[in-house]
C-alpha cells in the first residue's frame, strides 16, 4: 500500500496523482464501492469501511455535506442503470480475483447489445492484470463484438 494513492496527505494536495485523484473522486462521491479489507483478503484487514469513509471526507472536505453516501450511490445507480446498465454496445469482462466483479453484471443481454464474459485463472485480477497470454476467451470475445459494432457503423 505504498504510494500516493493510499497517502491521504499526498492525494489530498497533489495535483500530480493524475487517475489516482479522480478515481478517488469517483469512489468517495458516485460509485461509493469502497473496498474494506477483511481476513484473508488482499487488503489490510485494519482498513475499516469507516476508515475509507473518513479519507474521503480527509481527501475531500464536505463531500457528503449535501447527501449522505446511501443517497449519491442511489441516486447514482438511477441515473447510469445499476446493475442493469443503460445503454447498448457494451462488452463486460470479469475476471477471478478481480474485487470489482462482485458489483459488475453477472450475465449478458444481448438482446440490449451488452454482452458478458468471466475468465476464471489463479492471478486474472482488475482489467485482465494477470491473465496469462495462452488464455484469450475473453479478448477474442471482445475483438469480435467491437469489430461487428465498428462494421455496422461504417456501413
Amino acid at each position: 500500500m505504498a504510494g500516493c494513492f493510499y497517502d491521504s496527505e499526498c492525494v489530498k494536495n497533489e495535483t500530480s496523482v493524475g487517475m489516482g485523484r479522480s478515481w478517488r473522486w469517483q469512489k468517495c462521491s458516485e460509485l461509493a464501492y469502497l473496498q474494506p479489507g477483511y481476513h484473508g483478503s488482499l487488503r489490510y484487514e485494519n482498513l475499516t469501511l469507516d476508515r475509507l469513509i473518513e479519507q474521503c471526507e480527509y481527501v475531500f472536505p464536505n463531500i457528503y455535506d449535501s447527501h449522505d453516501l446511501d443517497t449519491i450511490v442511489r441516486e447514482f445507480n438511477e441515473k447510469w442503470g445499476g446493475e442493469h446498465p443503460k445503454g447498448t454496445r457494451i462488452f463486460f469482462s470479469d475476471y477471478s480475483d478481480d474485487p470489482w466483479r462482485y458489483v459488475s453484471v453477472q450475465e449478458a443481454h444481448l438482446e440490449l447489445e451488452q454482452p458478458y464474459c468471466y475468465l476464471k485463472c489463479d492471478g486474472c485480477g482488475h482489467c485482465g492484470a494477470g491473465v496469462p497470454e495462452t488464455l484469450t476467451k475473453c479478448r477474442d470475445q471482445e475483438k469480435y463484438w467491437v469489430k461487428r459494432w465498428l462494421d455496422e457503423y461504417v456501413q
